[in-house]
Order: C-alpha cells, then structure tokens, then sequence
C-alpha cells in the first residue's frame, strides 16, 4: 500500500517503455495496479501504479498524483506480471501492451471522464464562499466531471481542482456490480464410457489445481466440449473462474447455447462486436468475481479475474490466436503463460493439435488425453478423391460430375451438403487477355478480388475497393477482362444452375461478420432452411449440424506459400471440414478434388492418418531446424518512402550481430512488398532451440537511431511471413 508522500513509479498506455515517477498526495491510498491520473506536460493521462522508486532529482520537483480512477478496477498483480511478461517475451512496447489491456475496459481514456461528488465527511470543514456554494448546488442534482462543474457552476478550474486537491471533492466510487451466473446448475449429458474415462483422467492430472497444461485431442464430433464441461463444473464448485478462449466470434454461437443448457445460465461472451458497456460491464464483474465464466475471442485473455480457476483453448492449433496487429503475440502460448502466473491447470484442444503442442507432450511438458471415438458412435466418414485431371470439366466449372451426383442424392434425402471453397468472393483476379496484367490494388502489390455480388474489386489487405468495369486499367481494352480463380460466390452460381430449386446459403467473413448474424445463419441452418452450404475457412471451426452429411472439398490443392506451417494449416483445416459431416446420427461421406492425388498430404489425409502426417511434417521441420526445434524472429522494416526504406536496411544489414548458434537472414523484399502504402523488406533472425534470441534482437534493434518515416515491426515466433 503506498501512502502521502511515496514516490512511485507509474507506467503509461502510451509508446513509452520507461516508467515514471508520481508522488502520492494527502488523503489517497495507492496499491499496485491501480488505475490513476496524472498530469503530463500540459495534459491529464491515464497511468498504472507499479512500484516505490527512487529518483536522482529533488523530491519537490516529482508532481502530484491527480485522483484515482474509482469506477474501473484496479489491475491484479498476477496480470500485471503477465502483462510485463509478454511485452517483454514479445519484445513489444510495454506501454503499448498496458494499452491493449486496459482498453478493453471499454472506456476511451483518452477523454475519459471522473465523475466528481461532494465529500459529505468533510464538507463542514469547508469555508463556503459564493463561488463554493455553486459548485455545492450544482453536485446537489448529480455527479459531474470537471469540465462539466465548471461550465455548470461557472467558476475556474483552479477552484475545482483546489476542492479535489483538499479532498472536498471526491471522485465518484459507484461500480456496476453485476448478479451475472448466480444461479448455476450443472445437468451433464451422460456420456459414453471413454468421455468418462477421458474426464476422470483429467480430473485426475489437474486434481493439485496448481499450474499443468494438458492436451484434449478427439476426432471431430467426438464429444470433446462435453468433457472439458466436467473441468468446467468442477472449477465453478470450488468457486473459482473460467476462461474459455475460441479463435472465431462465430464459435461462440453454438458454444453459448450448449453451455446454457449444462449450466441453466449464459456465459458471458467477448469478442469485437460487443458494446462498450458491455465490455465495462464484463471487465468488473471479472475482477469482482461475479462473472463466472467468459467465452470469448483472443482479447479475453487480458480481463482482470479475480479468482481464476482455469483457461481452455478451443481450437488450439487454429492460426487466428495469433495476433498479427499492433502488439504481436499468439494467444495460445500467453494462455498457457497466464495460467502458470495464476498457478491454474490449462486445457488445449483440438482434433489437429499444433506440431508445437505435440513437440511439448513428446518433451513431457504437457499431457495428452485422447478421444478416439465419435460421440454418435459413428465412424469418421471416408475421403473419397476425385483426380481432375481425368474429370473433364469444361470452360469455367469446377465441381465434377462426381460432386454433382453426390450433392443431388444427399438433398434427395432431405439432407444437406457443404461445399468448402477456401476464397472469398468471385474470382481470385481478374485477368487481362491483351495485355497480361491483373487487376491489382494501387496501395498492396496484391491482385484485387472479384466480388460479383456487389459488383466491386476489393484489395482483402487494405480494404481498397473500386467498380467492376468492362475495360482494363492497364491496356485500356475493352471486353478483355476474364476471371480466374473459384470464389464462394463462383462455386454459388455454378450449384445454382444445378439446384435452381435448392436452398443455398454462402457462409463467409463477408457473409458472417457480426455475432448476431453467426446465431441467426446457425439457427437457419439447425432449422433446415438451408439444403446446401457454400463456405470458407470459417465452417471448419467446430460447428454440429446434425443434417449435414455430405462435405465436398472444390479445392484441395490451396496452400499458404507465405506460411511456415502451409501444409499442417492445410492438412487441419481440410480434416475439420470433413469432419463437419455425419456429427448426428445419420452417417457422412466426404468427396475431395485435387489436381495431386500423389500428394504425400492428400495421402496421409484421405488415411486420416495426422500421426503419419505430423511424423512427416516434424522431420522437415527438424531437418531445416525450424519451430518447434529451433527459434525464429521476422523483422518487417516498413516505409512509405522507397528509397530511405533501402538506405536504412543496408544500414541495418551492416550492423547485423555476428555469433555462434544464430543467424540473421536478409534484407529481402518482403512478398507483399507494398502493403497499405508501405513498402516493406524483412530479415529472419533464426537461432538454435538453447539460445536467448529476443536478447540478440533487442541487443541489435533497440540500440538504433530510427527515423520517423521508418516503421520496425518484430514478430517473435513468427507463422505467416507475408
């Protein structure tokens, strides 16, 4: 607890890495954490207690710390060592990380607003003056903040600040409490014997409920959520919490509804689509205990809990917890950090776990618990291959005559099918027969994506968009333009003029982009109002419809060619598509187009073998000494400015450290080299498994002379290299 006088360091959600120092004025009581307000420069700013410190300066010159923010919980300390833990791990800002944190309080501190009340103990020690007995009146009605008062009141700020200083004011401390989950009762499924077993063992392994990380593998529909609701329960009785993360907004959907109907009361969910109020609402009842259990998106992991009891990663091997913006960090690796900060069990899961996860189980780092049978007692349906190059598609289809005939004898038993197509849109570019060239974004070198249904290109990078036209941008020619590539909104078109009669629905980032929409496209499908389903990536993250019993794969040659991890990303994302079908009680069947039916991938998949794929694919990976068996840093180096972006790399490549154990590979043009408007090179810092790579990077990066125009960004454990 610091008190009248201490000096002690206070750190800002601004870019600054370095603390700095407040003392602590007459009548306020401090303790780590807390949130305060301080002056800078000419400005009040948003800080975070941390520490007494010591300055090298006179005491008389450190300012006054202002109030304390009273309607916003303070930080706990174990979030706060997180927090310093993953800046620090990331080689991020602290300052930035601090922001990122306490912004998902919902409330913009940039103009963030005390409410002021009269302090009733110590009014009758006040002199009233005429211009005191105004602001008296006026808080007489309602709090006000400041600037509010002394419009009201019509007096100076000086005198309001006086009030505040000798503690006649005082903020406002009224807290939404919330009653969120009070009631709970737990009415389990009865499971099948090896779900039994499978949660007794893990009942059993994080029985101390001190810090483990265990890994929940099952075959897609194997009852894997039902298993980890067991933990669930058992966390709530001993009156702990729980933080269950998912990769997706869309996720929480079905999740909600399951969880509601064990537990007879809602989670509380987190993702970008709430409110702001919303968001405030959860972050106190999270630090006050009341909220019990919070489902959300990656950002959830940075609430303030006041009791923690567990954390499960859903989906653990799915590349969206990696953050990719701003501060960089993977929010699969940062759960399993906060739960050892919290000294609490962690749970993955995942039908694909990660090569890294299982590189930890191998290691005995982690536990591996697996589910190996279907919950329906269904058997994973096969994979049959169709090899195109004999399927004799003409012109501009895609789907053979295979697919075709499967597609109509599943809706004929008015049962319903699934298309996966890994692009958005139309068509991937559009391409100029006169001249060679594709549509291409002005601010990405990227080629603009076809999306016929609202008759516009759009650059999926920087948002860029401009109107179909008949003529080319490049030539000027008319009527050259053709499309090449199948997007969802392609593969639409084709099936309908198959099924003009059928029900068909397209699910997308385009087409499920808020949370409301994902429960309302969930709930048509459950109620059968759709016969036939064309979507991307985000239909293979968990969902159970239990009509669907065909899943066709259009294209199964895509990779990700600037991706590390391409072929297990591929791999993972293929088998949970068709692991979408026969989840109920009706059997599935699963078709798959490939141009490569020799492809060592598409082998070990249509096997549904990932052991033989994941042996495969850990072999490479030690050969190059890559992830999990050694360590990578990318640095992107960025400017608007071409020429000084190439003068300062070569700089940078010039002072490029030199040692045993390590290199550092570039400057090479970056892939996507405009991106945004930035032009962009990158260098790959790559080092054996035992050496301190952030410490060689920080060593290098932050002893530079950086020029404004000069953006560096670090991605530590870098999966996309774009």
């Amino acid at each position: 607890m610091f008190k009248h006088n201490d000096i002690i360091s206070v750190y800002l959600p601004l870019k600054i890495d370095g603390s700095y120092a407040y003392k602590v004025p007459q009548d306020m009581q401090l303790s780590r954490g807390d949130i305060i307000i301080v002056p800078l420069r000419n400005q009040e700013v948003i800080g975070i207690v941390h520490e007494e410190t010591e300055i090298d300066f006179p005491a008389d010159k450190v300012k006054d710390i202002i109030s304390k923010v009273e309607d916003i919980p303070s930080l706990p300390t174990n979030l706060m060592d997180f927090l310093f833990f993953l800046a620090k791990y990331n080689l991020a800002n602290f300052g930035n990380v601090l922001k990122m944190a306490i912004s998902i309080a919902g409330v913009d501190f940039s103009s963030y607003k005390q409410m002021l009340e009269i302090n009733r103990q110590k009014l009758a020690e006040l002199k009233i003056t005429p211009q005191r007995q105004k602001i008296i009146d006026a808080l007489a009605v309602q709090p006000l903040d400041k600037k509010s008062l002394v419009k009201a009141a019509e007096v100076s700020p000086s005198t309001v600040n006086t009030l505040i200083k000798d503690g006649f004011l005082s903020v406002s401390k009224e807290l939404a409490v919330s009653n969120l989950q009070e009631n709970i009762s737990y009415k389990p499924l009865e499971l099948l014997d090896e779900q039994k077993t499978i949660a007794a063992n893990l009942n059993v392994y994080f029985q101390e409920n001190a810090f483990k990380t265990g890994v929940l593998q099952g075959l897609p529909g194997s009852g894997k959520t039902e298993v980890y609701f067991e933990l669930v329960n058992k966390a709530i009785e001993q009156g702990k919490q729980v933080l269950i993360l998912l990769p997706e907004i869309g996720l929480s959907t079905q999740i909600v509804e399951r969880f509601t109907q064990r537990f007879s009361v809602e989670p509380y969910t987190w993702h970008s689509s709430i409110s702001k109020k919303h968001k405030k609402d959860a972050f106190i009842s999270a630090a006050n205990g009341n909220l019990k259990v919070i489902i959300g998106a990656r950002s959830a992991l940075f609430l303030p809990f006041k009791d923690l009891g567990l954390i499960i990663v859903d989906e653990e091997h799915d590349s969206s917890y990696k953050q990719e913006e701003g501060v960089i960090y993977n929010a699969r690796d940062m759960a399993v950090v906060r739960a050892k900060f919290h000294n609490i069990p962690v749970l993955l899961c995942s039908a694909t776990p990660s090569l890294e996860t299982l590189n930890n189980v191998e290691q005995g780092k982690y536990g591996l618990f697996k589910l190996q049978q279907r919950a329906n007692q269904m058997l994973m349906p096969d994979i049959n291959v169709v090899d195109m190059k004999t399927a004799g598609l003409k012109g501009d289809k895609y789907l053979s005559a295979r697919m075709i005939a499967q597609i109509t004898e599943t809706v004929a038993k008015k049962e319903q099918a699934l298309l996966f197509v890994n692009k958005r849109g139309y068509a991937s570019a559009l391409f100029c027969t006169a001249c060679s060239e594709k549509e291409t974004c002005p601010n990405c070198s990227v080629s603009l994506v076809e999306h016929r249904s609202r008759n516009i290109l759009s650059c999926h990078f920087c948002g860029f968009t401009k109107k179909i036209t008949n003529t080319c941008s490049h030539c000027g020619e008319a009527d050259t333009l053709i499309s090449m590539g199948a997007g969802v909104e392609r593969i639409f078109a084709e099936v309908e003029s198959h099924f003009p009669d059928k029900r068909i629905a397209i699910l997308s980032s385009d087409t499920i982009d808020s949370h409301k929409k994902a429960m309302d496209i969930v709930r048509k499908i459950n109620n059968h109002e759709y016969d036939i389903l064309i979507g991307t990536q985000i239909i293979s993250k968990g969902y159970n419809f239990p009509l669907l019993t065909f899943v066709g794969i259009v294209d199964a040659d895509f990779s990700y060619s600037l991706d590390l991890k391409s072929s297990e990303k591929t791999w993972q994302i293929l088998y949970q598509v068709a692991g979408r079908s026969g989840r109920a009680e009706l059997a599935g069947s699963v078709m798959l187009q490939t141009y490569d039916t020799s492809n060592a991938l598409i082998e070990s998949l249509v096997q549904k073998d990932y052991e033989l794929f994941i042996k495969k694919e850990t072999s490479l990976r030690q050969t190059m000494e890559f992830p999990p068996f050694g360590k990578l840093i990318a640095v992107i180096i960025s400017s608007k400015n071409g020429v000084e972006l190439e003068k300062f790399c070569h700089n940078l490549e010039n002072t490029k450290p030199l040692g045993e154990g390590f290199e550092i590979l570039g400057a090479a043009n970056a892939p996507i080299f405009l991106l945004r408007g930035f032009y962009r090179k990158r260098f790959l810092i790559k080092s054996a498994k035992n050496i301190n790579i952030q410490k060689i990077a920080a060593t290098w990066l932050f002893s530079l002379n950086v020029p404004s125009n000069i953006k560096i960004q670090i991605d530590v454990d870098p999966i996309s290299f774009y």
